[in-house]
């Protein structure tokens, strides 16, 4: 039975296309579920780090941690303020409380349980989306040890917001709706498209990190109507409808109404994008200091993932010669470079990152599963003349050495990941 169970456990913890290797009795299947797997105790940990090791960091060193708390607390006991109830410069002024909801619910478990409570939820959104991020890798074929090494990666980006405030909400929101893209655009499924309204509805009420979403939907969006204008092969790797995807934009702008304030909160927000003491004086809206540790981390995940791309596709144009796949992008168009999708999503999530610093820890939730897709793509390929012993004289010594010992060393790489998944 322990052989039995073993092989249950760890078809759970592989990608979904992986079939059990034996089959269980009833009893068998429930000691495998209930046996953890990687993925939980990644939750786990990330939870128990928050409750027990991040409780001051939790509750913020700037005040915004108070801030949220006492607008909450505002609202469940006098209501919705119309007016601003704190600043004394503005008393009294009519103001838009647009991440109002978050406030509540933060107020709600810090009377259930006080700062504690607060730590808590904090922590249980990091965790979520810390663990959500590890699924979604893994559903993109990466192996275990790659999905842990950029889980932990993007815990060092994500640790730079790790406090009580209503842009927590938008984590895992930013990493489902970013992967919701990505499903529809391989298999088309218009039934996907209903989410994007309704997610919008809930995070136009939480946090206004819904305008990354609107974003990234919108650079997809005008993608769709741009493939038919791109080489063929290039044109039908996606199976989404342009005007399908016009629709669930349209859709997801009306859901930013569905708030106590309607029309009020986007033209909120608009005169708050315009006013340029913003961008001058907040933090967040500088450019990343690469002598932060985080940011250092953001650097190197974007470097990798540039020259993962450079790479696959160097690869593919070695394998289909000059003149035939060489030069194309995307993977059903004959090569291995980064699909059109991959290059709109995380060039303009990048750019967003590399301007105002209050990106880079969403980076990781929008590009890392692109990462994984390039790096599984070139795992498919046939071997290139390298590396192949029957190759012919020429084309070996025209390798350089470099690219020979990456290739060996990637190859006992993979070695060690497929043992360490089994």
């Amino acid at each position: 039975m322990r052989s039995a169970v073993k092989s249950a456990t760890d078809a759970r913890q592989q990608p979904a296309q992986v079939a059990p290797a034996a089959s269980l009795t009833a009893a068998e299947r429930v000691v495998a579920w209930l046996i953890p797997s990687a993925g939980d105790m990644l939750f786990a940990c990330v939870l128990l780090g928050g409750l027990l090791y991040f409780q001051g960091r939790a509750l913020g060193s700037d005040g915004d941690a108070g801030w949220t708390l006492r607008l909450g607390v505002i609202t469940l006991t006098r209501g919705l303020p119309r007016t601003e109830p704190l600043l004394s410069g503005m008393l009294g002024q009519p103001t838009v409380q647009w991440e109002w909801l978050a406030q509540v619910a933060y107020a709600l478990v810090w009377r259930l349980g006080g700062l504690n409570g607060v730590v808590a939820l904090a922590a249980l959104l990091i965790a979520f989306t810390l663990a959500s991020l590890y699924a979604i890798l893994r559903r993109h074929g990466a192996s275990l040890l790659l999905a842990v090494a950029l889980t932990l990666a993007a815990t060092a980006l994500v640790s730079m917001i790790w406090s009580a405030r209503a842009q927590l909400f938008s984590l895992p929101l930013t990493l489902w709706w970013g992967e919701w893209l990505w499903r529809y655009w391989h298999d088309g499924d218009r039934r996907r498209l209903w989410l994007f309204p309704l997610a919008t509805a809930l995070w136009a009420n939480l946090h206004a990190g819904f305008l990354g979403g609107f974003a990234l939907l919108g650079a997809a969006t005008l993608l769709a109507w741009v493939a038919p204008l791109l080489p063929g092969s290039v044109a039908s790797a996606t199976r989404a409808n342009p005007r399908h995807m016009s629709l669930a934009l349209v859709g997801s702008l009306l859901a930013t109404l569905c708030t106590p304030w309607g029309i009020g909160l986007p033209l909120h927000i608009v005169t708050f994008m315009r006013n340029p003491l913003i961008s001058l004086y907040t933090q967040e809206y500088q450019s990343p200091d690469f002598h932060q540790f985080s940011d250092r981390v953001f650097l190197a995940l974007l470097i990798a993932l540039v020259a993962v791309w450079l790479w696959s596709q160097r690869r593919s144009g070695a394998n289909s010669g000059a003149g035939s796949g060489a030069g194309k992008i995307g993977v059903a168009s004959g090569g291995y470079g980064p699909e059109p999708l991959a290059l709109v999503m995380c060039g303009l999530w990048s750019a967003l990152a590399l301007n105002y610093v209050r990106f880079v820890p969403l980076w990781p939730l929008v590009a890392l599963p692109y990462l994984v897709d390039a790096l599984a793509h070139p795992q498919r390929m046939p071997a290139t003349s390298a590396t192949s012993a029957n190759a012919p004289e020429q084309r070996q010594g025209s390798t350089p050495r470099s690219i020979q010992i990456a290739a060996v060393s990637l190859s006992k790489l993979r070695g060690f990941s497929r043992r360490l998944d089994t």
